[in-house]
């Protein structure tokens, strides 16, 4: 089952608004195809898929919200610390702090692909207890 589907009306934006934001730090000229994960804990995430790249947007949910539950730099900025010391954290692209752009900070990160852990694992990984312990199965 696929956690990408079309972005819901309450969670649309302006993606015109927000290209042209973007596609100087990307050099990618096409207005990208837009996909929602389905589901998260708390923050909006949607794939950009560009023609050459696919690039993931974070932002916080539309509406009232506590101050720093949502913080978008405080994401941004401990990913992008974490990956030159940890490889699978993902590449950060840049942060929008103009809420004329969205309504809220974002930020935007390229896509990695693999499994995403919800509830339950999925039945397609088959780990012994000792290597999920490990966590030697992340290793690539």
């Amino acid at each position: 089952m696929s956690d990408l589907t079309a972005v819901r009306e309450e969670d649309s934006f302006d993606i015109e608004k927000v290209h042209q934001w973007i596609a100087p730090k990307i050099e990618e000229s096409e207005l990208p195809q837009v996909l929602q994960f389905r589901s998260g804990a708390s923050n909006l995430t949607y794939l950009l898929r560009y023609p050459g790249r696919e690039i993931v947007l974070r932002r916080p949910p539309i509406g009232t919200k506590a101050i720093s539950a949502h913080d978008m730099k405080r994401e941004f900025l401990i990913q992008s610390r974490l990956k030159p010391v940890y490889s699978l954290v993902p590449t950060m692209i840049a942060l929008c702090e103009d809420h004329s752009i969205l309504g809220s900070d974002f930020y935007l990160m390229d896509r990695v692909p693999g499994e995403i852990f919800r509830r339950d694992v999925p039945t397609s990984l088959t780990l012994s207890s000792d290597r999920a312990q490990q966590g030697s199965w992340l290793c690539r």
